[in-house]
């Protein structure tokens, strides 16, 4: 193991629900993107979700005292609206997109839209909350994150709901595809003072809902999944070193191999 300290910025004051997966399947990308704020290299499916993301975003919070308005209609046109920003020139270019590339990408992003559509309604949509931060202290570090979307059932339950765009998880990559939201209804719970009731998770590349009843080992589940995070990255700082861990993402979805001890000699590239 090196001993030589290989983190250059201090020590963060917290973790989300979604950096507690990134720690345990490889702590040296954490260190990069958390500890080192190095930018990550734009990858056409991840931003396809963060693009369909924006356009929903955007629909709720215009439509909030008009949700008879919500269509499919609506939502396409924001999505014209953001593209000059969204994916501007520099962004397509980033992602390695020609013109014909753009067009692709706007065709499967119009093709989740309408596939939402299929899946709710969103005029019957009541919400508690679009894109809202939420604050824990865990004592001695924080737990934050910005949820999709909080609901409000017509029974008057909590509904947790999150958009997806990639594959429906299955087998063992269903539990941590579960977790990010687990860990935020632990977190609505602590900080509301009430526990979401459901779990939904939208995959509208499948137009395909998971959806699971939130109970209470899912909440003891998700405060110890967090604290034993804290706890590694309390230890890899101590010990100088954040190890490097090759995953089946690694080859596809890692934007730092060319920095990364575990695809170079560790002598050349110890950071």
């Amino acid at each position: 193991m090196n001993s030589t300290p290989v983190y250059l910025s201090n020590k963060p004051t917290g973790i989300s629900p979604s950096r507690v997966n990134q720690i345990e399947t490889c702590p040296k990308q954490y260190q990069y993107v958390s500890i080192e704020k190095l930018p990550e290299k734009k990858k056409m499916a991840t931003y396809r979700g963060t693009f369909f993301h924006e356009v929903l975003e955007t629909m709720f919070l215009r439509t909030a005292e008009s949700p008879q308005e919500r269509s499919v209609e609506l939502a396409l046109e924001i999505m014209r609206e953001i593209v000059p920003v969204s994916l501007s020139a520099e962004i397509a270019e980033e992602m390695e997109l020609d013109a014909k590339g753009v067009q692709t990408f706007l065709a499967d992003v119009s093709k989740y839209v309408r596939t939402y559509f299929t899946m709710e309604d969103p005029t019957s949509v009541t919400s508690e909350g679009i894109e809202v931060r939420y604050d824990l202290d865990m004592g001695g570090f924080g737990l934050r994150g910005i949820l999709d979307r909080l609901d409000r059932d017509p029974d008057g339950s909590l509904i947790i709901v999150d958009y997806k765009t990639g594959k429906v998880p299955f087998g063992k990559y269903k539990d941590s595809a579960l977790l990010p939201a687990k860990i935020y209804a632990y977190l609505c719970e602590q900080v509301l003072g009430e526990r979401p009731k459901t779990i939904r998770l939208l995959y509208v590349q499948f137009g395909k809902t998971l959806e699971l009843s939130v109970t209470d080992n899912d909440i003891e589940l998700a405060e110890r999944r967090v604290r034993q995070a804290w706890g590694k990255i309390e230890e890899w700082y101590e010990a100088g070193f954040f190890p490097a861990t090759k995953n089946n993402l690694c080859e596809n979805w890692c934007s730092f191999k060319d920095i990364c001890p575990a695809w170079h000699d560790e002598e050349d590239f110890p950071f």
